[in-house]
């Protein structure tokens, strides 16, 4: 199942073109069809500045990040990494530039750090909390069956071995 599903993850960019104008744009939509409250700021910033957290010091491997102050959320996310390649693939645009793989790892970084917005703490449960979000926007957008069952393995089978330890699913994610 690993080799097909990889294939059909590169046909996942045949999907329809959407109407955001900006990646901003592009990541509020994809938040927006994800149940739970919605980040009262959401930036796209350079690598250096996700880095420095709005103050606070960062993994170099991190893509993205949730900041919490009382009753304000903000959610930061890497420009190169997240929000350009997220928006080419929604506009349908991206040909030879974004691989597929890539926008659904942008996806599920957007939905991740999303579920930090609505409480849920724990690394490995907000990447349990972003597939099935990713998956019904995904259907959202007209993905057969069959594409949604490629992602679905990308998500939980591909991926897991490249994740680090805190946000391993291990299979305790039910998708």
């Amino acid at each position: 199942m690993r080799v097909s599903a990889a294939a059909a993850v590169v046909f996942l960019l045949s999907a329809g073109s959407a109407s955001a104008a900006t990646p901003v744009e592009t990541v509020r939509q994809l938040m927006a069809g994800a149940p739970g409250q919605m980040p009262q700021t959401i930036r796209c910033v350079t690598t250096k500045e996700l880095q420095s957290g709005e103050g606070r010091r960062l993994d170099s491997r991190a893509v993205a990040v949730a900041i919490r102050t009382g009753r304000t959320s903000v959610v930061l996310l890497d420009w190169r990494k997240v929000c350009w390649p997220l928006h080419l693939f929604r506009r349908g645009d991206g040909g030879g530039r974004v691989e597929p793989a890539l926008a659904i790892q942008a996806m599920t970084s957007v939905l991740h750090e999303k579920a930090h917005v609505n409480g849920v703490r724990v690394e490995w449960r907000a990447t349990c909390w972003a597939i099935p979000g990713v998956l019904r926007q995904l259907r959202r957008w007209g993905y057969t069956a069959k594409q949604l069952d490629a992602a679905r393995s990308y998500l939980t089978v591909e991926l897991e071995r490249h994740r680090t330890s805190v946000y391993k699913l291990r299979g305790r994610c039910r998708v």
